[in-house]
């Protein structure tokens, strides 16, 4: 008599539908708010949405638009930088940072990243910075926040404003400072995996800076103030309403969320300590990370990953190719002149992490790893 093989449980990369289950009233309600006043674009609930982000982030000013990608393009917009323009920013990010900066008639010139953090090398930065260089564009990639004190010191000494791409880092924290608060501007992406997502596309820009944020919100609205009223060509990229109101509820819960993030890392990180095979992220003194993505390095990246799956483990890849290995975006000879991120495109694996994993999704993980880690496979 054959006998089948047990089919393991699969524990998924995110659960956005437990998440949903949690906060079902208050999406309700939301939905309900809207459908009832039908104010579907820049309603009362976008302005509600701006002033408590705003205040999340420990800034002065909000402004929603569309998504994540526009946020970037409006900031670098806004700013009037001089036209091909050099933007200091780096290679092992989502190809939306760079895009942005195209779509701003500027240009990216990428510096290597820190091995350790996987951020923004500022050793590298002063190297980059020449006649034509415009900006500084960190990215606080994974949600950890990067070396913001040394990246703004550099900017300062010349005279170079900071962009943050803030995408990945809602509530992450540096001496206690939040993400979105450092720089001229900052840009968030709202896309449903995010540690904050609404159900569909959206995305903000948060400054201490009223009038810029006034400058971003006018270009983000054709150029207008006042209807009819074209004060120059802009974009259509709003903050839809309904996204607003399921965002100002969840908003609530954010924190909690990437407290209960937090600590599944520092599980991972116990339990994962002893296993030479896998490097872990860094942890820094100083620095709240909020987890957005969990992503360890490892040799034999594919052979781990398809190893995982076998034991019912989902992951992911954030980024498997470096930016610069698209074709509008090459570099000459970048492989060797950016190393540290070439090695780490072909080394990095996202584990699953999302605030509503259980003890026993965590158990899996690991012991799927250090089965990993004893088979001498790597």
């Amino acid at each position: 008599m054959s006998t089948k093989l047990a089919i393991p449980a699969r524990v998924p990369f995110v659960a956005l539908q437990r998440q949903i289950d949690s906060v079902r009233r208050e999406l309700e309600e939301a939905f309900t708010t809207t459908l009832s006043r039908t104010d579907f674009v820049a309603g009362a609930g976008v302005q509600e949405f701006e002033r408590r982000f705003a205040s999340f982030c420990q800034t002065s000013s909000c402004v929603g638009v569309a998504n994540g990608t526009d946020a970037l393009t409006l900031i670098l917009t806004a700013l009037g930088l001089s036209r091909g323009g050099e933007v200091i920013t780096v290679p092992n990010t989502f190809i939306a940072t760079i895009e942005a900066v195209h779509n701003a008639g500027l240009k990216p010139v990428f510096v290597d990243v820190d091995p350790t953090t996987r951020l923004m090398d500022p050793s590298k930065i002063e190297d980059a910075i020449r006649s034509n260089t415009v900006a500084i564009l960190p990215v606080h990639l994974y949600g950890a926040i990067a070396e913001m004190d040394q990246i703004l010191e550099i900017a300062r000494r010349h005279g170079l404003p900071v962009v943050e791409d803030a995408c990945q880092a809602h509530g992450a924290e540096f001496n206690k400072k939040r993400a979105g608060s450092f720089g001229i501007a900052a840009a968030f992406s709202f896309y449903p995996a995010k540690n904050l997502g609404c159900f569909g596309d959206g995305g903000a820009v948060t400054s201490n800076d009223s009038e810029f944020i006034e400058r971003v919100r006018t270009i983000s609205c054709h150029g207008s103030r006042t209807k009819y009223i074209h004060e120059r060509s802009g974009f259509n990229s709003r903050l839809d309403t309904l996204q607003a109101r399921i965002l100002s509820a969840l908003l609530p819960k954010i924190d909690d969320w990437n407290q209960r993030r937090r600590k599944l890392a520092a599980a991972y990180e116990r339990r994962l300590s002893e296993c030479t095979s896998i490097r872990l992220p860094a942890s820094r003194h100083s620095f709240s990370d909020v987890y957005h993505l969990f992503v360890i390095a490892v040799e034999n990246r594919d052979a781990c990953k398809e190893f995982l799956s076998g034991r019912g483990v989902d992951t992911g890849i954030h980024y498997p190719y470096p930016v610069y290995t698209t074709p509008e975006f090459s570099v000459p000879n970048a492989a060797a002149r950016f190393p540290i991120a070439d090695r780490l495109c072909r080394q990095i694996l996202s584990l699953p992490m999302h605030p509503f994993m259980t003890t026993h999704e965590i158990d899996s993980v690991v012991e799927a790893l250090q089965a990993w880690n004893e088979s001498g496979t790597r």
